[in-house]
């Protein structure tokens, strides 16, 4: 009998339900995570005597830690062991959750939900190489949609909970609930997750290096320019994310298995489906980060309507998912584009709407982007995972999240450009989301008049 850390057909049954619960409520405890922080955003900003527009970095410093560490911890993966990176990672996500909940300045928080990132990194990560080892492979399938069943759950409930916590509680406690879920999680996941050994026979030094360079301090610079800051010393580190980029990019051309798979972006399906995902995913957050300030600030809501407002996106995200899983088989891109163009009707209802007091108005525009966002998703992942090499799989999901980062990160740095700008009460800001979700419906609209050309 092979030993445990040799064995790929999954674990067996009992351990395995244990180790699939614990995924489970890391999953979700990191899915809530993301979507309540945009919702306490303008009671932080409030408690912590903070401008609006500086307190979108508690946003920035977690996407920035995510974007710069998330395919060399994949590849840290493939050497030293998934499970070894997916409990470190949660042992500095439950650590960092910790400083957030005791964070009494911004800046510390600011520092804090950097580190939660990284944690969060080191769990996305290796995430779905892990499952592969806890399910055999009869059920390997049935295991990824149990993942995603909980991350739409997961999204769903996170507008609703951060609601209905900040109305009996302060913000801290939103960080500080993470602490007992990550530990019981690691407890469970300590004694059950397999110990596959890393299958890599070395870790590329040299491109992990330039990649956290190149991808940290652009990403770094295009926030500070956000924010309004223009000095040399911005532009200098700018300019050397950009010289280490150009340098990643010239070494990976070479590799076989590079950090960053270039190579993917020659195979037109992809490159499309990456374009469109960056497009939507910056046009759904510039709305989520937006929406709760112009909604607290404009509209004088609460928290808890806030919550009521934008619970629907979720759910119909979800919603909109499944419809799509069913359709997808047919004319991917067609329901593609039909996505993003459902997406930027519902933001185009919500510039016009809001100049209404309606609840029931604005949560028709939120349903409605949220099912444009769930037809997108689902078509767009398949093109994203199935148009490459079988063999290049590994390097088509890293290229699909450094895509939706990349948007997300664009998109909340849009957002501090155009509070800076226009202020918080701004309704421009939702235009300029409609306008990126319109132009990756053309992308997809244009992709499916060449394909009936072709």
């Amino acid at each position: 009998m092979k030993p445990e850390s040799e064995q790929t057909d999954g674990l067996p049954a009992p351990k395995r339900w244990f180790a699939a619960s614990a995924m489970w409520l890391i999953i979700a405890i990191s899915t809530i995570d993301g979507t309540i922080a945009n919702i306490a955003l303008p009671v932080i900003a409030r408690d912590l005597g903070a401008e609006p527009v500086y307190s979108i970095w508690v946003i920035n410093s977690y996407q920035i830690a995510v974007l710069s560490t998330l395919l060399p911890l994949s590849a840290l993966g493939e050497r030293f062991g998934y499970y070894r990176v997916y409990l470190s990672g949660l042992a500095l996500f439950v650590a960092a959750s910790t400083a957030c909940a005791l964070s009494r300045d911004l800046t510390v928080l600011v520092v804090s939900r950097f580190f939660l990132g990284l944690g969060a990194a080191g769990m996305i990560a290796v995430n779905g190489a892990l499952v592969r080892f806890i399910y055999p492979k009869e059920l390997l399938g049935r295991g990824i949609g149990y993942n995603a069943l909980v991350i739409a759950i997961g999204s769903a409930a996170g507008p609703g909970i951060a609601a209905v916590i900040l109305r009996f509680l302060d913000w801290p406690w939103l960080f500080a609930l993470n602490v007992p879920l990550g530990v019981a999680a690691f407890a469970v996941g300590a004694f059950t997750f397999p110990r596959q050994r890393g299958n890599s026979p070395s870790f590329d030094m040299r491109s992990t290096a330039l990649y956290i360079l190149a991808l940290g301090l652009s990403s770094l610079g295009l926030v500070q320019f956000a924010h309004g800051e223009f000095g040399w010393p911005v532009v200098l580190q700018t300019g050397m994310g950009i010289i280490a980029l150009s340098g990643l990019v010239a070494i990976s051309r070479h590799q076989s298995t590079p950090i960053l798979p270039v190579d993917l972006l020659r195979i037109r399906p992809l490159k499309i489906a990456y374009s469109s995902s960056f497009f939507v995913y910056a046009a759904q957050m510039m709305a989520m980060v937006s929406l709760p300030f112009i909604l607290h600030t404009h509209f004088r809501l609460d928290t808890f309507k806030i919550g009521i407002v934008l619970t629907p996106w979720a759910i119909a995200t979800a919603i909109g998912a499944i419809v799509a899983g069913h359709r997808t088989e047919h004319n991917p891109g067609q329901l593609e584009a039909l996505g993003a163009a459902v997406l930027a009707l519902g933001l185009i209802g919500f510039t016009l709407a809001l100049g209404s007091t309606s609840l029931a108005v604005l949560s028709i525009c939120s349903l409605t982007c949220g099912i444009g966002f769930g037809l997108f998703q689902t078509p767009n992942n398949r093109t994203s995972l199935t148009s490459g090499p079988p063999e290049r799989s590994g390097g088509a999901a890293g290229m699909q999240a450094l895509a939706r980062l990349s948007g997300l990160i664009s998109g909340t740095a849009l957002v501090a450009m155009l509070f800076q700008l226009a202020g918080e009460e701004s309704h421009r800001v939702i235009a300029v989301a409609a306008v990126l979700a319109a132009i990756a419906a053309g992308i997809g609209l244009l992709r499916n008049l060449q394909l009936r050309k072709a």
